[in-house]
């Protein structure tokens, strides 16, 4: 009997998979001094957060509150802490609709919860919650940190302390000052690396803004990581999804305007575009040469064989898809920011309408038609005469085919097309109210190449 109980706890900590080398030591990093993390996309973030969650469930020396969680994240973290450990409670989610005491005896609980910046930072500021309770701030996607967003000025309260003697208390008196905790430790992840090449000194800005001196990074191709990722190979298995006739031809066009767009700031500024001029001349592939390059409106020429075809898409697709994958906003707007100040209106739309275009061909296989076409028309209401994109001539193209890809156009007969259906109708009536020859009336058989008439008795 003894020994069943003794397997128990065995079984229940072989369902929890163990860290990886690289996981450990990046736990290690963080618990030893606050730093900023810096993950690869798809290593596992989650699993950092619910050990640092169940470490504190079993120590409890105040409250951990995680911060900038996307819904998504808070369902996927709830999941593997529960994996992790079922004994421990899922973070309690502090939301708006949280009443502000019940938000008091949450942080006196001592547990981990999510919350978002604007309610920790109106809390901070009207004494809800005293820096001494908080045991830690986990700071979920670090990318989106800026000198004046929320984070960085919770974190400040926290170490710092808050003084509101402007501000009169519950008794019409000044309040008193809250001292900072210095103890409050600050981790902040991300893993989203290529979020910090953007802007000049990404990395160094975030971690001014959240008061952490180390940096942690890392990548994929770091020995620790390549050697953990080679203990089991992932099987890739891909699907690939050919794309319609509308969405090549909007892909072609928002292509078109791309190419347009480049070449006008080209011509206005000092700019390099050597890896768009290598996607812009790129030659056709064989399969796609008797496609059309630059459509105009609907499908003309295009037969139904030719839906077979689409599985090879035509060049300017190619070269949408290349374009809008590169980011080509992003580097044209790094190489004018020195010189922002003295860029004319134009340019400055025009960089702002390739991310606009960026996006659209991201939703456009995203999204499902009709939520793109809505998408595409609360464009034209927001931007308006603001745009430069919309009164480009293929602009026509990306509405025209979004429309083609919802609605299905009929001509509206006039009163003289629908007067003569009516006649129509009104004879096919008559003769069906004939009476007609019974079939057993009728040969039988009839010589070969006879052709066979139906008598209508009057």
């Amino acid at each position: 009997m003894s020994e069943p109980a003794a397997a128990q706890p065995h079984s229940r900590a072989s369902q929890v998979q163990p860290l990886l080398g690289y996981e450990r030591l990046a736990v290690a990093g963080l618990i030893r001094e606050d730093a900023l993390c810096i993950l690869g996309s798809g290593m596992g973030w989650q699993r950092l957060v619910a050990v640092f969650a169940r470490l504190h469930h079993y120590q409890k020396a105040g409250a951990l509150l995680v911060v900038g969680c996307l819904p998504w994240q808070k369902e996927v973290l709830c999941a593997e802490l529960a994996r992790h450990d079922p004994q421990v409670l899922p973070p309690a989610d502090i939301s708006a609709e949280v009443p502000a005491m019940e938000r008091i005896e949450l942080y006196k609980s001592r547990r981990c919860c999510f919350v978002t910046t604007r309610i920790l930072v109106v809390d901070l500021l009207t004494h809800r919650l005293v820096p001494q309770q908080v045991a830690g701030l986990i700071i979920m996607n670090a990318h989106r940190v800026t000198d004046h967003s929320g984070e960085a000025f919770a974190v400040q309260m926290l170490r710092a302390g808050t003084s509101c003697n402007s501000l009169p208390g519950p008794s019409g008196a000044a309040s008193h000052t809250n001292n900072g905790n210095k103890g409050c430790y600050v981790r902040a992840l991300s893993d989203q690396p290529q979020a910090f090449t953007s802007g000049f000194n990404k990395v160094e800005r975030v971690m001014r803004a959240l008061h952490v001196r180390k940096l942690h990074l890392w990548p994929r191709f770091q020995s620790d990581v390549a050697a953990a990722m080679e203990l089991t190979p992932p099987e890739v298995v891909e699907w690939e999804q050919e794309l319609t006739e509308p969405m090549l031809y909007i892909l072609a066009a928002i292509a078109e305007i791309v190419e347009s767009f480049i070449k006008e700031l080209k011509r206005t500024n000092k700019i390099d575009c050597t890896f768009a001029d290598a996607l812009i001349h790129e030659g056709p592939q064989p399969a796609a040469a008797s496609k059309p390059e630059h459509p105009r409106g609907g499908a003309t020429g295009h037969s139904g064989a030719g839906a077979a075809g689409a599985a090879q898409p035509f060049t300017p697709a190619v070269r949408g898809l290349g374009l809008l994958h590169r980011a080509v906003d992003e580097s044209i707007r790094r190489q004018l920011e020195p010189t922002w100040q003295t860029v004319g209106w134009r340019a400055r739309q025009i960089v702002k309408d390739l991310r606009t275009l960026r996006t659209l061909a991201s939703y456009l296989t995203a999204y499902d038609a009709i939520t793109f076409l809505a998408y595409l028309e609360g464009l034209r209401q927001s931007e308006g005469t603001q745009c430069v994109w919309l009164f480009h001539e293929a602009a026509h193209t990306i509405f025209n085919q979004a429309r083609r890809r919802v609605y299905i156009y009929r001509q509206v007969p006039t009163k003289k097309q629908q007067q003569q259906q009516q006649q129509t109708k009104a004879d096919a009536k008559t003769s069906a109210g004939r009476k007609r020859k019974p079939e057993q009336d009728m040969p039988s058989t009839l010589p070969p190449g006879t052709p066979y008439v139906e008598a209508v008795l009057e």
